[in-house]
């Protein structure tokens, strides 16, 4: 499913970051494989939906799976004005614990004029300095790493006409319960097919800490 869109001049990305999204396409994941983080089933009030065509089941679940994989949710970004929202992810703190370094963060773009769900990731760079979480946060990281000529482009899902992307509130050790949502408008059927999941992430609240 994962397809190249841009091809970058740095190489691979994060390690961990490629070595699970290949997972995830030549396994096909699904909710069985990914485990317990993911909630497809909920007693609260959030409304949990399977989507009708099992291809856009699978997108929404693999999205799922490198939520539920990443070290922590480093920032959400509403769409506001622009035709983006997006998620700032760490995927992995190998090479200098509790610091977060360029190659460790992706950016995970939802482009409503394109419908497409879109990582965006980098090398490692040697000299590079930790991120700031306060950098982290601002819009101007995402619309950088989406403008980098040197990053690592990969195309989640397709035909995606609106995500949105919504915390259902902290459980304990700052974990919270991230619901997202996907809507795949359809020229054939009055009908968009729609699906829900819950996955329980770490919330960056700090630099360095959780």
């Amino acid at each position: 499913m994962f397809n190249h869109s841009r091809h970058h001049r740095r190489g691979g990305s994060t390690g961990f970051a490629l070595s699970l999204l290949a997972g995830f396409c030549t396994l096909g994941v699904t909710a069985a494989f990914i485990g317990p983080r993911i909630i497809f089933a909920y007693d609260g009030e959030a409304d949990i939906l399977v989507a009708a065509d099992p291809s856009h089941q699978n997108t929404i679940e693999i999205f799922a799976g490198i939520l539920a994989r990443s070290r922590a949710v480093l920032a959400l970004h509403d769409r506001g004005e622009t035709p983006y929202e997006e998620i700032v992810l760490w995927i992995e703190d190998r090479d200098r614990p509790g610091k977060i370094d360029p190659h460790e963060v992706v950016v995970i773009s939802h482009s409503k004029v394109l419908q497409t769900l879109t990582y965006f990731g980098v090398d490692k760079i040697e000299g590079s300095q930790p991120l700031s979480l306060d950098e982290l946060k601002t819009t101007r990281f995402c619309d950088q790493r989406r403008t980098d000529p040197g990053v690592t482009v990969r195309v989640i899902g397709a035909g995606i006409s609106d995500l949105d992307l919504s915390q259902e509130g902290i459980i304990q050790g700052g974990r919270a319960l991230l619901r997202i949502s996907f809507t795949w408008a359809s020229e054939l059927t009055d009908s968009p097919d729609e699906a829900a999941v819950l996955v329980d992430v770490v919330m960056q609240t700090t630099n360095g800490q959780e």
